[in-house]
């Protein structure tokens, strides 16, 4: 088997059929050159009828409880047969025939992980043509837009964390990444990504989002602890997602923690020798546009002490404000 195609299936069947028929239509035999594994997390919609209705075209169909979505890829990870597995959203969809065309590049150059372009579609999809015209990325943090070989991800072990809401893809590819993988990108447009509104990575949350980011920092400084005195994996990228880490952290706090709470939290990462952490100037950038670029402008100078308490008392003064009006 050549690759193995997971997609977590939870209430999404206004979309699952041009998700299902993406899959399908790749030139390959399923069951033979591919398999289509559809991890149904306990929908109460009508997604479980909609899978049925494409059981007689090869597909796979792995009934559970409902899990979250990093539980169902698990369990299409622990079921998986393909040399190769590719992560699918239930809502979005993949180019026509190329499943082959990057399976090829893949096993050509005896990549690890190798990386694809996405295209971001509005919530009803536009004709092809005009799809195409967009402009195409390549992300490294979804676990959907890269092509992983599944012998790498069982040696080391990898696997989503089950009780992260937001940040899971991320911390999985960071698992990936500090054993030091060989990757490689391919810019073709080969993943459309469908921006819905009520999905959880458009439903901003910030509390949720604190949560998750102080779940990702501990999971990076247990890493860095394990190999600290047998350096095997890729020290450099382990630091480097902790400052990371500790700068969202320190950020997110400025609107999640009351004043007493912020300065807990700075004694702490201060204690851990984790604050200051460097500046982050090469973020500096509008490669990722202009809200990227003034979210980082604000964050820049946060491990100076003397900024944070600035920008934390003009915050709170502002919440103040606002509620006696």
């Amino acid at each position: 088997m050549k690759v193995s195609i997971i997609i977590p299936v939870y209430n999404v069947a206004k979309w699952l059929p041009e998700c299902l028929d993406s899959v399908l239509n790749q030139g390959w035999i399923v069951g033979k050159d591919y398999e289509i594994l559809c991890v149904n997390d306990g929908s109460t919609d009508n997604s479980l009828e909609v899978l049925r209705d494409y059981e007689k075209d090869g597909i796979t169909i792995i009934n559970k409880e409902n899990g979250g979505v990093s539980s169902a890829r698990n369990w299409g990870i622990d079921r998986a047969k393909g040399e190769y597995i590719w992560m699918v959203d239930s809502d979005d969809f993949i180019a026509p025939n190329v499943l082959p065309k990057i399976y090829q590049y893949a096993t050509n150059e005896q990549i690890d992980q190798l990386f694809i372009g996405v295209v971001s579609t509005p919530e009803i999809t536009p004709p092809y043509k005009q799809l195409l015209t967009i402009r195409t990325k390549i992300s490294t943090n979804s676990v959907c837009l890269s092509l992983i070989r599944r012998e790498y991800i069982n040696r080391h072990n990898i696997r989503l964390n089950t009780s992260m809401k937001i940040g899971e893809d991320t911390l999985f590819q960071f698992h990936i990444g500090i054993h030091f993988p060989k990757t490689a990108e391919l810019k073709d447009a080969c993943y459309f990504y469908r921006q819905r509104s009520s999905s959880v990575m458009h439903t901003h949350n910030m509390q949720l989002h604190f949560e998750n980011i102080k779940i990702l920092l501990k999971e990076y400084i247990e890493v860095r602890d394990k190999y600290l005195s047998n350096p095997v994996v890729n020290m450099d990228l382990i630091e480097k997602r902790i400052n990371r880490a500790v700068q969202v952290v320190v950020s997110d706090s400025l609107f999640c923690l009351p004043r007493q709470e912020q300065k807990k939290l700075l004694n702490q990462l201060t204690e851990k020798k984790l604050y200051p952490y460097p500046v982050f100037w090469n973020l500096l950038t509008f490669r990722y546009g202009y809200k990227i670029f003034l979210v980082n402008l604000f964050n820049l100078l946060l491990p100076h002490r003397w900024y944070y308490d600035i920008v934390s008392g003009i915050i709170r003064l502002k919440v103040k404000n606002s509620d006696t009006k």
